[in-house]
């Protein structure tokens, strides 16, 4: 059954997928506002706020207990004060009909406690209100003509008076006031009650607050701290790869350096022989060549001398020794120009890889066609240019078995380039760059123009050789 665009199961939108997008859009803003200059204040600011509604739910429930006890309180006494009064005047009927003392200090006991209670159920009362001091005063008068009536009673009693005594014990309105008192404090305990639940309900919705406002606190603080945490393991986690990037950095420079080192070393041994070997050809065609010349023209001018006579021998003579200055010039030309190119200083690098370009494609008998961009650069990089092709070309000469050979200088983007293309046989760079010391010296050449150095070739692919550096001052 195919899929439906609508199913979560492609689409990405499964309950854990929502879930974990959800929570990793909150990660990420909490974490920005921390990040926020004013994300610590705001966020003491709302820790101090849950402390005060603490603090404040506290206070409240304090008082809601303390009120509650006070009800309760209330509620004991008021039943307290009716139970005395029940028992003030059982002790009362029984002493009337037995005359027995301890039913007599039964009642006096109870009227004592009565004195006490009374005044703490009034005060109540009249806290409560109009309706609760109305009804602590009108205890107060009930609680008064008990004892009246309790007084004149025993004392009809202890005057021989029994029937009178036990009339008086026995009036109607007495069974009336106590049914009026029980009604009374029935309707007080009633509204006791309700102020109790009332109160239990307040502590309930006060604790309730507490509880959600330290469970909020405590949850916000597990997750700031949960935030902080990971904060710390991804810190440590950017740190360990930086060490680890720094260190795997610090081992290729060393590699580099060594590298380099040896390359450099290598490159000094190759230059100081090269630098010995040019000495010696130098020497050489100057012992050989020149010093020939000059010894011939010197042996020549003393023939000439005997031949005076002879015009005809004396002109042969003279062109020997004309032919031979014309030859030592062309040797100092040479040594000249393989010393330091004329052709560069005097005419400009364009034209002296002209020369060069032309002269290559003599001795090689290969074409070689040259490119070249109208620009001016200073005069090292000239002959950092010139260089290169130069030796570029020698080493086509040498290996590559070229049949035709091209030269392109060119500006591009403030950077200048100097290609050298042939399609000769071609090499492996990676197996043949250690140990050539010409494309060594082409890239350390490159290098002290901040330029780089790039040799493309495969076998029968023939080889490009390209150099590029910043146009710089001119």
């Amino acid at each position: 059954m195919p899929r439906t665009p609508d199913d979560g199961a492609d689409n990405g939108r499964s309950p854990t997928n929502i879930v974990h997008a959800a929570f990793n859009r909150v990660h990420d803003f909490v974490e920005r506002w921390l990040r926020h200059r004013y994300g610590l204040p705001m966020a003491v600011s709302l820790a101090v706020a849950l402390l005060v509604l603490s603090e404040h739910a506290y206070r409240d429930t304090t008082a809601t207990m303390r009120d509650t006890v006070e009800l309760s309180d209330a509620r004991f006494m008021s039943a307290r004060l009716l139970q005395l009064l029940t028992d003030a005047d059982a002790a009362h009927d029984r002493y009337l009909l037995t005359g027995q003392p301890q039913y007599l200090a039964r009642h006096t006991d109870a009227m004592a406690e009565l004195a006490q209670v009374q005044p703490v159920i009034g005060a109540f009362l009249t806290s409560q209100g109009a309706d609760g001091a109305a009804a602590a005063h009108w205890l107060a008068d009930f609680t008064q003509r008990e004892r009246t009536r309790f007084d004149r009673s025993l004392a009809l009693a202890q005057a021989g008076r029994q029937v009178d005594a036990a009339g008086l014990a026995r009036a109607d309105q007495r069974d009336t006031d106590m049914q009026a008192l029980r009604t009374r404090m029935a309707a007080r305990l009633a509204h006791t009650n309700a102020s109790l639940r009332q109160a239990r309900n307040v502590m309930h919705d006060e604790l309730l607050v507490n509880r959600l406002g330290m469970g909020v606190l405590t949850l916000g603080t597990m997750f700031l701290l949960f935030l902080f945490v990971r904060q710390l393991a991804r810190v440590d986690r950017e740190r360990g790869v930086q060490r680890r990037a720094l260190l795997d950095e610090q081992a290729r420079l060393e590699i580099e350096v060594t590298r380099r080192t040896a390359r450099l070393a290598d490159l000094a041994r190759h230059l100081q022989t090269v630098r010995e070997d040019e000495r010696a050809d130098l020497a050489r065609e100057l012992h050989d060549e020149l010093g020939g010349l000059l010894t011939a023209s010197k042996l020549d001018i003393a023939r000439a001398r005997n031949k005076a006579a002879d015009p005809a021998a004396l002109l042969a003579i003279l062109d020997r020794i004309n032919e031979h200055l014309n030859q030592g010039i062309a040797l100092k030309r040479r040594i000249i120009e393989d010393l330091r190119p004329s052709a560069l200083t005097n005419l400009g690098l364009t034209a002296a890889l002209e020369i060069l370009c032309r002269e290559m494609s003599a001795s090689l008998a290969t074409p070689v066609r040259l490119s070249a961009a109208q620009f001016q650069i200073s005069p090292e990089a000239g002959l950092v240019v010139y260089r290169f092709v130069q030796e570029a070309l020698t080493n086509i000469g040498k290996y590559a078995s070229a049949t035709q050979v091209e030269v392109e200088l060119a500006l591009v983007a403030g950077n200048v380039t100097v290609e050298v293309r042939d399609d000769g046989v071609g090499f492996v760079v990676q197996e043949s760059l250690a140990g050539h010391h010409g494309l060594a010296g082409m890239q350390f050449r490159a290098e002290t123009l901040g330029g780089t150095l790039r040799v493309i070739s495969s076998p029968g692919q023939g080889t490009t050789v390209r150099i590029e550096f910043p146009q710089g001052p001119v």
